[in-house]
């Protein structure tokens, strides 16, 4: 039989780990939900914000250099 003091390490060693991952979770979730450049919804408004017209005229103006 286990001594109760390794069962006691044990269930305290998992609570530990249960924290620390959770803590890093929220810590990653935080930074992704806050981020500058704010995901797919930001990727899909700068794409929108240059109409297919003008960024097509913006690159033959370049290709004199």
């Amino acid at each position: 039989m286990v001594h109760p003091w390794v069962t006691t390490m044990v269930i305290a060693f998992g609570v530990l780990v249960a924290i620390i991952g959770v803590v890093a979770y929220l810590r990653m979730y935080k930074n992704s939900a806050w981020s500058p450049v704010g995901g797919k919804q930001a990727a899909s408004r700068a794409a929108q914000a240059v109409p297919p017209e003008e960024e097509a005229a913006g690159t033959t103006g370049n290709d004199k250099m």
